[in-house]
């Protein structure tokens, strides 16, 4: 199963990234929790708050599917039956 880092869309991973100049630390850190996680919901609200932040989208225009399951920012995951 793939970890939340390889089903971020290309675009963010990328948004994400731009700000590794600036903010080395933070950006280091929510890198480790998308590898470290396969869901959405084992992230924390801090991680989920940088992320939005990060990705230049103002939370109060990110709808609470984004915020609750990572809609918009997420590849589908790929089920095999």
């Amino acid at each position: 199963m793939q970890n939340l880092w390889q089903r971020l869309k290309p675009a963010y991973k990328k948004k994400i990234l731009s700000n590794k100049e600036f903010y080395p630390h933070s950006i280091r850190i929510i890198r480790a929790n998308f590898i470290s996680k396969t869901f959405w919901s084992d992230l924390t609200v801090d991680t989920v708050r940088q992320t939005f932040s990060f990705t230049h989208n103002n939370l109060t225009d990110v709808s609470i599917n984004d915020l609750m399951y990572g809609s918009s920012i997420l590849k589908p995951l790929n089920k095999k039956l």
